[in-house]
């Protein structure tokens, strides 16, 4: 899948929007069976090509609420946590863009929750770069700043574990 999307992405500018959902759509939809991580991938992916479209953009956050609907069981959350708090931090983007500061905070936060159980240091340096813009937008320039700062702190650590890998 992410082959196909890579693939669709790449070409996205020659071959449009509609051209492009409609391909990664179709390809989707000629696996014989599909998982959640599945599920998770083409509505992630569906959330990205919406975002190249400012026409579309709009329309992103209803794959983020997808995927979060998808994992509101309890024990989805439990068995792909790391999916879920993507989505959770992704909530926090979509939200941010409408300029709803209070609830892309309080998703960021419980996108954060499940991180740190995780232990997750490449996720959670996003968190922190995604809760100083929001900090920066609001005009928390001092806060924004020190979370910063936390993100980058992680940075020597990611690239260390990229190293291992």
């Amino acid at each position: 899948m992410h082959t196909w999307y890579y693939s669709i992405d790449h070409q996205f500018n020659t071959i449009g929007f509609n051209k492009a959902v409609h391909t990664y759509d179709s390809l989707f939809h000629t696996l014989p069976f599909v998982s959640t991580i599945d599920q998770t991938t083409y509505y992630s992916h569906m959330r990205s090509l919406s975002q190249r479209d400012s026409v579309h953009a709009t329309i992103s956050s209803f794959y983020t609420d997808s995927i979060i609907h998808l994992l509101s069981p309890t024990t989805l959350q439990k068995k792909y946590p790391k999916e879920y708090a993507k989505a959770l931090l992704l909530k926090g983007d979509d939200l941010l863009a409408k300029r709803d500061y209070s609830n892309a905070y309080r998703s960021y936060y419980d996108g954060k929750l499940v991180l740190t159980e995780l232990n997750e240091v490449c996720e959670y340096s996003r968190y922190s770069s995604r809760i100083a813009n929001v900090s920066y937008k609001e005009g928390n320039y001092y806060q924004a700043i020190d979370f910063w700062k936390k993100s980058m702190k992680n940075f020597p650590t990611v690239r260390t574990l990229l190293i291992l890998n």
